[in-house]
């Protein structure tokens, strides 16, 4: 049985591929799905470590089942998965070192997507500056001002359905000032731009 009884789900906490169980049970074929990744990897490889399941392929086994994917912040990743990143018409990446000149075609894209869609955000997509706790953080990642810009052109757009979302790759900190009340409050911010 799929779906959520139309609800929109929000998933918080654990590696990557909690993102494949949250989309599968969406109510919506995942062929008709696009996936919008914030992230600073591509997690775009075949296998890792000779398993096919892992939050380094998580995009891959979801492009598989026929989804759109548009990865924003991406930073970080093998040949292999830039060869299918850049031959793959059902992926659109802007690259992180891209975004200050493609920033404008970005928040048209997104504006203007049509369908159902999903938002999966890997904490290692927003910079160190502003959310450090995660397992392998990368320089040059979004800004909080660039990641509420995306918040906006996804919830301001009539034509997308928005079906859920999740915030993943976040490691608490016990230690002060940590940046667990960050972590929350991107979650909030993203509910409140919900379009209920």
């Amino acid at each position: 049985m799929r779906g959520y009884d139309g609800k929109f789900v929000l998933g918080i906490g654990g590696e990557h591929t909690v993102t494949w169980g949250l989309i599968n049970g969406l109510d919506v074929a995942m062929k008709n799905l696009t996936v919008v990744q914030i992230d600073a990897h591509a997690d775009l490889r075949d296998e890792l470590d000779d398993e096919k399941w892992s939050h380094k392929s998580v995009m891959r086994r979801v492009l598989e089942e026929g989804c759109r994917i548009i990865q924003i912040g991406v930073r970080n990743l093998s040949r292999d998965e830039f060869n299918l990143a850049s031959g793959e018409p059902r992926i659109e990446t802007f690259y992180a070192d891209q975004l200050s000149e493609r920033w404008k075609n970005l928040i048209e894209t997104l504006s203007t997507l049509k369908g159902s869609f999903y938002l999966t955000v890997d904490c290692h997509g927003l910079d160190p500056s502003v959310i450090p706790s995660v397992a392998s953080p990368q320089p040059e990642g979004l800004s909080w001002p660039q990641t509420m810009d995306i918040l906006r052109a996804l919830s301001s757009n009539p034509a997308a359905s928005w079906k859920g979302a999740d915030l993943v790759e976040f490691v608490p900190s016990p230690d002060p000032p940590g940046c667990n009340i960050t972590a929350a409050k991107l979650a909030f911010k993203l509910l409140s731009y919900l379009r209920l």
